[in-house]
């Protein structure tokens, strides 16, 4: 890695953790149907019906748990995405004014008239930046949540 740029070493960071948890999650929930009622807490009763889980499960099965595992960590990666781009778009500069006006009424700044051009100008220098990870990362687990859905779908 030492031979990797910054910006490189961080986009690996960004988009290796993003993908990580997505694989760790749904690595559980598959493993957690896998083995039916078995208590995690038991790791004998665990890995044994583990084993068993493993040899009878079906494709259809594992195309299904596989389906539903990734579909959870892809929607929070895709709506924290958007909800970020829709913020940096300005949707929410309205609410955001009116609530610091409203709470101005009531502080012993109430003298102070900030214009909405003054609150957005200022919100501008303050948008987030480098989220289109989430966006990205979000959207090749959909495609995979997708490609899995339709292996469910042909062999069931």
């Amino acid at each position: 890695v030492g031979h990797l740029s910054k910006r490189t070493q961080v986009l690996l960071v960004k988009y290796g953790s993003c993908f990580l948890l997505t694989f760790l999650w749904t690595i559980v929930y598959v493993l957690d149907h896998c083995t039916g009622d078995a208590s995690i807490l038991v790791w004998s009763e665990w890995i044994s019906a583990l084993q068993t889980g493993i040899q009878e499960t079906k494709a259809v099965d594992w195309y299904h748990w596989i389906c539903d595992g990734l579909t959870l960590p892809s929607m929070l990666l895709l709506s924290a995405g958007l909800m970020i781009w829709i913020s940096n778009a300005g949707a929410f500069d309205i609410l955001g004014y009116t609530f610091k006006s409203f709470i101005r009424m009531f502080t012993s700044d109430r003298d102070s008239h900030e214009t909405y051009g003054d609150y957005v100008a200022e919100k501008k220098e303050k948008r987030i930046h480098g989220y289109g990870f989430l966006i990205i990362s979000g959207s090749i687990s959909m495609g995979l949540t997708l490609l899995f859905l339709a292996l469910y779908c042909a062999a069931a």
